[in-house]
């Protein structure tokens, strides 16, 4: 027992490091254009496997994370709300944990995601549990105004997907103050969007 043991874990410990030698080649012909032709949304979720594999929680997020991007790009949003869960559970295994943003970044699209797919119900829980911890953190010194301002406007435009005015409504009005404030709202795209989003309820 103990021998077949040690043999699995050697097994293991050379699978770890086969797949991480196949990222550093990835990350070689990547940097180099060399996957200029092949689907963004495949190379970056073939990219992040072999993160995983690899045991690079890091990179594994990441890539998830682009992934996920690149498949919303292309309305994929089944695809997209995967890859965002996938970066959800690797980054579960970081240590030490992400800061507040990149936590919550990965929840916030998976909400949208779902609430594109019109699962309304499972949007809402995402959503209100990514809040919730967005809400502590302004409490706190980490607090973060412009993941706050996000979370708030992601459960704004659910709850107006489902005609829930008010509601949404509300959540602009806790919202826009704030991000009139920050200072990445000089990039007023960004500000812009939120505007419109709650000009919506006031119709």
């Amino acid at each position: 027992a103990v021998y077949e043991a040690v043999k699995s874990l050697l097994i293991g410990n050379q699978r770890a490091q086969i797949h991480s030698m196949i990222v550093d080649v990835f990350e070689h012909y990547h940097k180099n254009g060399h996957f200029s032709n092949m689907v963004k949304c495949d190379l970056h979720r073939l990219f992040a496997w072999h993160c995983t594999l690899a045991g690079k929680w890091d990179a594994a997020y990441n890539q998830y994370m682009e992934a996920g991007k690149r498949a919303e790009e292309t309305y994929n949003f089944p695809e997209a709300a995967k890859m965002y869960e996938e970066a959800i559970s690797s980054q579960k295994k970081i240590d030490p944990l992400p800061l507040l943003r990149s936590r919550l970044l990965p929840t916030v699209k998976l909400g949208n995601c779902l609430r594109e797919l019109a699962r309304y119900n499972d949007a809402e829980e995402v959503l209100k549990t990514c809040l919730e911890e967005a809400e502590r953190a302004m409490k706190k010194s980490d607090a973060d105004e412009q993941m706050y301002v996000h979370s708030l406007t992601a459960l704004a435009a659910l709850n107006q997907a489902q005609s829930k005015y008010n509601e949404a409504k509300e959540l602009y009005e806790k919202a826009l103050p704030i991000a009139r404030n920050l200072q990445e709202s000089r990039t007023s795209l960004w500000l812009a969007v939120h505007i419109a989003g709650y000009a919506e309820t006031l119709r």
